[in-house]
């Protein structure tokens, strides 16, 4: 089952569906909380679980929100490897951590190297258009296969 802090992380990385946070919400233990953003408002609940996890001690600029980055990205990258996802989609989601950790101590590393072949990146990129992506994702992959699995 997905911890609620990757939730909150996916959340603000623009990667969670509302419909994702009611399919985790459903399955936690139930705090009063959790299901008063499961009742609540569909527009609310995005950022209802990123207050919430605030709320407890979760920062999603931090190295565990840094691990649980590195954990989504690479969770993209094997679709995408696989011809079932769009690059074009994992390298706005590369953007999206780089900007988000930019200037911080807490800067998932390997995000730089993706950072690099997906610059100028568009939703039109394919690893067919793109030869260069392929190897950079199958070694990330490979390297960070495992690792921030806090899901």
């Amino acid at each position: 089952m997905k911890s609620i802090e990757r939730l909150a992380m996916e959340c603000v990385l623009g990667v969670a569906s509302v419909e994702d946070v009611e399919a985790c919400l459903a399955g936690q233990q139930s705090e009063a909380e959790l299901a008063a953003i499961l009742r609540g408002p569909r527009k609310d609940k995005v950022a209802s679980v990123v207050r919430f996890t605030a709320e407890r001690g979760f920062e999603p600029i931090s190295a565990a929100g840094g691990k649980l980055a590195l954990a989504i990205v690479r969770d993209l990258a094997e679709p995408v490897l696989a011809g079932t996802l769009v690059a074009g989609r994992l390298g706005e989601l590369v953007k999206r951590v780089d900007a988000l950790f930019l200037d911080s101590a807490h800067y998932p590393a390997p995000v730089h190297e993706l950072w690099n072949a997906f610059d100028w990146s568009d939703e039109t990129w394919t690893l067919e258009s793109q030869p260069h992506l392929r190897p950079v994702l199958e070694r990330f992959v490979s390297v960070y296969h495992g690792e921030g699995t806090a899901t």
